[in-house]
């Protein structure tokens, strides 16, 4: 099963909650580089989602930059998809 929201990523524990979810297996994430404002609040989500086994992903296009703003979570480089113009990168957490 598969639910899409249109919503604010920090927002994720309370659009589970409201949908009654206690787990989840797989968060995608578009957003690389959260804005400061939000990051407390949705890190906080994330792992607390991946301590219970849910697995997060992220592509980036700038690793160093990615580095410092996700240096709170145990994210790790997945992948590397030159192929891609420009280049990515695909890290993760599980």
């Amino acid at each position: 099963r598969v639910h899409v929201y249109n919503e604010s990523a920090h927002r994720l524990d309370a659009i589970l909650a409201s949908e009654g979810i206690t787990g989840i297996d797989l968060i995608v994430s578009g957003l690389p580089f959260p804005p400061k404002s939000i990051r407390t609040e949705l890190f906080r989500s994330i792992k607390r989602l991946t301590d219970a086994d849910a697995i997060f992903r992220f592509f980036t296009y700038f690793p160093p930059v990615m580095k410092r703003v996700y240096k709170d979570l145990p994210v790790k480089e997945i992948a590397f998809v030159p192929q891609n113009i420009p280049p990515m990168w695909v890290y993760g957490i599980n």
